[in-house]
């Protein structure tokens, strides 16, 4: 193994969670079938190259040269035929003509008309010599190419369904990476590196984006959030293969594929291992930081997500103080709603459950100040704050007088849909006697 199979082996495994996630999906449909035929002649054409540029089996050099042609030249076919089940009804697809160069290219392979041979040119460094005939290929995958573009070029001018235009967008430009890429190998330094697979990389990760975004293949939502985790782990591979890559010709590391195969691993496992660790952290250091109160904060958490409106609050007012005033650890809180009878707002719930406790018969009256306020500015209201504002100066001193007896330190309002439902009320903090604003 060596740094020049980084490309094709990337490639393989860039396309296991597409094939995976569209075989996986139901119902099937024909464009389901064609998608997984063109990635499993995409795979093996990349595999091959693996093995040939490896130069594991030197010997077998010159038949992996010509299994590359003819699977290279089955994955165009298939992703031409996949793109071409996207045409508008009464569109020829041309399937014979692409269908006759798969079996005119096979021939010429088989019959030593291309496929020259290859050549170690330095240390694990192989030179991949095509021959003349490789033009029997190019000309019918062009022509067809060409084809494709005409057609998606007229469905674009007319087609007004966003999610088809993004869908032909994203074929299009695949189509055009998967020709870019193809005729780089030309290239005498195209030959030598395998270019064209870091095409196919970046069509797994147009395919995947096209999948998950604009639903090129139907696939259920489940299986489209693991794609999208899939993939997001294997860009990193291949942002972290490739700077292994740049490393290795500026620096010299002479790293083979081996090292940089077990380096990339290495790294993959401590990554998924930081992030399966990164709950029981965040657990340990909130336990550690708030003590007892931590297991109230997560009820809590979890409790307000099932309050979905003012009935359900009422229902369950009282499981809300509880966990409130263990989680933040206050002496009192309560609860106050509208009366039906009347505009006026009342104690409903308290905590703790005490008929005798100071917060039992709070009474604010209709068009109090403090209701105005927390209607108008829809925020909390500290204690402080009704001797500080011009809003509270028509409040009577009986009023802020039976606050301050009443230990009250903070009105909170309960809003729905821009209307006050209900007007939570905090006492002093069991520990600190000032009540911190964020809890």
């Amino acid at each position: 193994m060596n740094v020049y199979t980084l490309f094709p082996l990337i490639a393989v495994v860039a396309y296991i969670p597409l094939l995976i996630t569209t075989v996986g999906s139901r119902p099937w449909h024909k464009n389901h079938r064609l998608f997984v035929l063109f990635l499993i002649a995409a795979m093996i054409w990349s595999l091959t190259s693996v093995f040939l540029r490896s130069n594991l089996f030197p010997q077998y050099n010159r038949p992996f040269l010509e299994l590359i042609l003819i699977t290279y030249t089955w994955t165009a076919v298939q992703l031409y035929v996949f793109v071409s089940s996207f045409y508008a009804p009464g569109q020829g697809r041309w399937l014979p003509l692409a269908y006759t160069s798969l079996i005119i290219v096979s021939v010429l392979v088989v019959l030593g008309y291309v496929a020259e041979g290859v050549t170690v040119t330095s240390g694990d460094k192989l030179y991949l010599d095509y021959g003349r005939g490789t033009i029997f290929l190019a000309l019918p995958l062009i022509i067809l190419a060409a084809r494709a573009t005409y057609v998606f070029g007229r469905m674009l001018k007319i087609l007004e369904n966003p999610v088809l235009r993004n869908q032909i967008s994203s074929l299009m430009f695949s189509l055009f990476v998967f020709i870019a890429f193809s005729l780089a190998t030309l290239l005498p330094w195209g030959r030598e590196y395998a270019f064209s697979h870091f095409g196919s990389i970046i069509i797994a990760f147009i395919f995947s984006y096209a999948v998950i975004r604009h639903q090129l293949v139907d696939i259920r939502i489940v299986l489209r959030r693991s794609l999208g985790w899939v993939s997001l782990g294997f860009i990193g591979i291949l942002c972290y293969g490739l700077l292994l890559v740049i490393l290795n010709m500026t620096l010299g590391l002479e790293l083979d594929a081996v090292t940089a195969s077990s380096a990339t691993a290495i790294a993959v496992i401590v990554a998924i291992l930081m992030y399966r660790l990164r709950n029981l952290l965040f657990v340990t250091l909130g336990k550690a930081l708030q003590g007892q109160s931590y297991d109230y904060r997560q009820k809590l958490s979890k409790f307000a997500s099932k309050i979905h409106h003012v009935f359900s609050l009422k229902e369950q007012g009282g499981e809300l103080l509880t966990l409130l005033n263990k989680a933040i650890n206050i002496k009192q809180a309560c609860l106050l709603f509208p009366e039906a009878d009347s505009e006026d707002i009342t104690t409903q719930f308290v905590e703790p459950e005490d008929k005798d406790s100071p917060l039992a018969n709070i009474r604010l009256r209709a068009g109090s100040p403090i209701i105005t306020y927390l209607e108008r500015e829809q925020k909390a209201l500290p204690k402080e704050n009704l001797t500080i504002l011009p809003a509270f100066l028509s409040l009577w001193p009986k009023e802020k007088e039976e606050i301050d007896s009443k230990e009250i330190e903070i009105f909170m309002p309960l809003i729905s849909r821009d209307r006050l439902i209900a007007i939570l009320v905090l006492g002093e903090k069991a520990v600190r006697p000032v009540f911190s604003r964020g809890f």
